[in-house]
């Protein structure tokens, strides 16, 4: 079996991105295995994972949009933003969501105020999280108790939909030291798509923030990343090694610039040489065949007019 290519995997909550990578080393019996984009341990859904000579294209994967189901607690905090910290909750809180004079939630105030966050907007990430700082894990350094400073830093939302709120005995319920029982606060449930490096926890955070009656993270599932989405998903242990099909490299390259090289071209490429080329590419990137494998990629040089290798696979 070609062992080179890309799974999708329905992440279950409570594993960490990592935690499925060895897993699939050992199923699999292969070390080049690295996934495109982490999860939080509490976060379900696509996980992409490049196998074999698949793991050199990781880089131009990355970049690409994600979508999530998103839900936020409103009326309460959390250490890590999420309903994995320590809360910051008062009966108050939520106050500052109600209609003037009502004990009433005004969801167009809290809409309008999910809404200021499509476009490109600054955030600061996380202290939870696994940007380094000096070469640690900066949550690596929370848990110790260190200061954590992350700088801000821009991201795009693209767009925000399939707005609802969730109250009463539909809403999320948290017990903190001292509560005789659990308080039930209210959740804002959406779908938003959103380039690579935002934040969702910091969109909770923020939101609350912005409010005035605080907010965390209280689920999130990823339901697609670039072309990969959970129709392609699979779960860890339905995995058949009998009948494993990987998506291909080809299918994520569509849409790239291609040249098929001939005898004389490959041994150039493959000694990491240069090739003319007559006219131009569309892009940066040329993929490179060799009767008809994949096995390099190019990049077009606008002085010289010729392709150099950027990756040979």
């Amino acid at each position: 079996m070609d062992m080179d290519g890309f799974l999708v995997i329905d992440k279950p909550k409570g594993k960490t991105s990592f935690d499925i990578v060895a897993e699939l080393r050992l199923l699999l019996g292969i070390k080049r295995i690295g996934h495109l984009g982490t999860l939080d341990p509490l976060a379900t859904g696509v996980l992409v994972v490049a196998i074999g000579k698949a793991t050199k294209l990781n880089e131009f994967l990355m970049i690409m949009d994600k979508s999530y189901e998103a839900e936020v607690v409103l009326g309460a905090s959390s250490t890590t933003c999420d309903g994995e910290g320590d809360f910051d909750y008062d009966p108050e809180y939520v106050k500052a969501i109600y209609k003037e004079k009502k004990e009433e939630i005004d969801v167009k105030k809290v809409v309008a105020a999910l809404d200021d966050f499509v476009g490109v907007i600054d955030q600061v990430p996380p202290k939870f999280s696994a940007i380094k700082i000096g070469g640690k894990r900066a949550y690596a350094l929370a848990r110790k108790g260190m200061p954590v400073r992350l700088p801000s830093r821009k991201v795009k939302v693209h767009e925000i939909t399939d707005i609802g709120l969730r109250v009463d005995d539909f809403g999320y319920g948290i017990m903190t030291t001292g509560m005789t029982e659990p308080a039930t606060l209210p959740v804002l449930a959406f779908t938003i798509r959103c380039g690579s490096g935002t934040y969702i926890r910091s969109i909770a955070r923020d939101l609350g923030e912005n409010l005035g009656c605080r907010g965390f993270l209280g689920s999130l599932r990823r339901t697609q990343v670039g072309q990969f989405g959970l129709d392609q998903a699979i779960k860890l242990e339905d995995i058949n090694l009998e009948n494993l099909e990987l998506i291909s490299m080809d299918n994520v390259l569509q849409g790239w610039a291609r040249i098929d090289l001939n005898g004389t071209d490959y041994h150039r490429i493959m000694k990491g040489q240069r090739m003319k080329v007559g006219g131009s590419f569309p892009g940066s990137y040329v993929s490179g065949y060799y009767q008809g494998k994949l096995v390099s990629i190019l990049k077009y040089d606008n002085k010289f007019g010729n392709l150099r290798v950027y990756k040979n696979l």
